[in-house]
């Protein structure tokens, strides 16, 4: 086969075989995409009893394994570090984390050199961050591409079998019942019998052992990726519920979803022993089937109108930051003329808005997202100056509602990440006289902020340094020079984001690190609620004279 193909060119050729649900067994599927879909190159379907997603009809056993061997990995260079195990790599921040999750549960148990398998181990970032944290671990790994199978095992002083999990549970029989832990990290959606597949694993862990699970989340109504999801190697793709029930299936116990990022799902569960019956999965109701199926269709149809599933070259990138650039030297006299010098309110969703009582007339307003409803509701009539929206976010079920109140609101500048989104809504094409590009994540306002300084002065803890919403307002106002800032809804969680509590992206830091950075140059931003956790940053004041 050759690397130029297409996976849509490539499942055209391979021969294919037409399966039940993986799931539950049922016949009955309805199709959500097929090959021809945002050019996909697969078939998916979805179960009519469980609601299992799955490709179908879907590659036979002999030509995936040609795919995996010659083409999904590519070659690694064994002789240099891969970027895997750079500290700032997703895979070394998802291995440490994984780490972590465990850590607890070798204590309780007084495991000191833990057992561990990882199948599909890659370069073996996760084998080594064990091996770090625990030097006389025994490591085995499982891993289809044979030069990263041999880095991952000469790195690690671990025994990786170059090979598929077939083929590592045939030879190494002897290991069975040794095992503290087996990690499948993004493989569950890989094998083509996900139930009979961690029934065998389970053998080969001991009777406390445990099985740590991360796939992909195509029902997160967070993540804008759904499409990346869907690809050639991806036979399946669970949703909370399938993959509880495999793993119910499956003879484990204590299976605990552990939130991360909106784009996976993370599964740490505990051997239960030999399976007497397995039990059967709810059927979902018509409604319910539907809905889910309207939901993955729809946010399909959204994602391929910005083609953001599509991987960018650098070309590419280079003229989207060209495109910023013009596009911030166009905004510039519309942002400077409504803010420089004047008073300017921020209002957000947050509790603390209900303390709002009055907007003097000589302040000017900006809300982002949901704030609007705030607005709407208690002050109907009262012009916003400015209005940031962000597509992912008012595509969300809960504030779809937004949308009309949004047409209906007075807007003297409208920021928007999608002028094409714009554009296809009728009810929103004359939302505004002044509609004006703004990404949300482009660090244009922050970098010009914190000069001399450097980005790591406000950076996350996880990398990513754009900031919520309600706060890149806040660098647009100081950065335009607005005399007084104040703020009310804009409350932080228990975590110190201006995101609420329950956000599944909770762990970042930015928002804390970006509001200490700005109380300590800045002396002319309030709070305008006593009770709001912004006080721990910005004195208390009402409107002045």
């Amino acid at each position: 086969m050759s690397q130029a193909m297409t996976h849509l060119e490539l499942y055209e050729k391979m021969e294919k075989e037409s399966v039940p649900c993986p799931i539950c067994g049922s016949e009955r599927h309805a199709p959500v995409f097929d090959r021809y879909s945002y050019q996909m190159g697969i078939d998916s379907v979805m179960c009519q009893h469980c609601g299992f997603l799955f490709t179908n009809p879907r590659p036979t056993v002999d030509e995936i394994t040609e795919f995996y061997k010659n083409m999904y990995r590519g070659k690694a260079n064994v002789d240099k570090p891969v970027r895997d195990y750079k500290r700032d790599s997703t895979a070394f921040r998802r291995a440490e984390w994984f780490c972590g999750l465990v850590q607890g549960k070798f204590r309780e148990q007084g495991v000191q050199a833990p057992a561990v398998l990882d199948i599909g181990c890659g370069s073996g970032i996760v084998l080594h961050l064990f091996r770090s944290k625990w030097p006389s671990s025994h490591l085995y790994g499982v891993e289809p591409s044979l030069a990263e199978a041999l880095y991952a095992g000469k790195r690690n002083a671990a025994d990786v079998l170059a090979g598929n999990m077939d083929l590592f549970l045939k030879e190494r029989q002897g290991l069975e019942g040794t095992m503290d832990l087996v990690i499948l990290n993004h493989v569950l959606e890989h094998l083509y019998q996900p139930v009979e597949d961690l029934t065998r694993l389970k053998s080969f862990l001991k009777p406390q052992g445990h099985i740590l699970t991360q796939v992909p989340n195509p029902f997160s109504t967070e993540s804008p990726y759904l499409l990346r999801m869907f690809h050639m190697a991806h036979v399946n793709q669970f949703g909370s519920d399938t993959l509880r029930h495999a793993f119910q299936s499956a003879g484990y116990t204590d299976i605990t979803e552990h939130p991360s990022n909106p784009r996976v799902m993370t599964f740490l569960c505990r051997n239960g022993g030999e399976v007497k019956s397995r039990p059967q999965i709810p059927a979902l109701s018509d409604e319910k089937f539907e809905a889910r199926l309207r939901f993955i269709q729809e946010k399909a149809r959204d994602e391929e109108l910005t083609k953001s599933f599509i991987k960018i070259p650098f070309w590419k990138r280079a003229l989207r930051f060209l495109k910023a650039r013009v596009h911030h030297a166009k905004n510039d006299p519309l942002l400077r003329q409504a803010l420089e010098g004047r008073k300017a309110l921020i209002v957000g969703s947050g509790v603390s808005s209900e303390e709002l009582l009055h907007i003097p007339d000589d302040v000017r307003v900006l809300t982002a997202n949901e704030g609007l409803r705030v607005l709407a509701n208690r002050f109907p009539g009262r012009a916003i100056d400015l209005f940031l929206g962000i597509r992912v976010m008012m595509n969300k079920k809960k504030l779809r509602s937004i949308l009309p109140k949004l047409a209906a609101a007075r807007i003297g500048l409208f920021l928007f990440d999608n002028i094409a989104y714009i554009r296809e809504k009728e009810d929103l094409r004359d939302i505004s006289p002044r509609i004006l590009y703004d990404d949300g994540v482009d660090p244009y306002y922050l970098k010009k902020l914190i000069r001399p300084l450097t980005l790591d002065a406000v950076k996350s803890d996880k990398g990513i340094w754009w900031t919520s919403a309600d706060l890149r307002l806040l660098q647009m106002t100081l950065f335009y020079g607005a005399s007084e800032i104040y703020l009310i809804g804009v409350d932080l969680s228990d975590k110190k984001m201006a995101w609420k509590a329950g956000d599944r992206r909770r762990y970042l830091s930015i928002d804390e690190n970006f509001l200490a950075h700005v109380a300590k140059n800045f002396r002319n931003v309030y709070s305008l609620s006593g009770k709001s956790p912004l006080t721990a940053y910005f004195p208390c004041k009402d409107f002045g004279p």
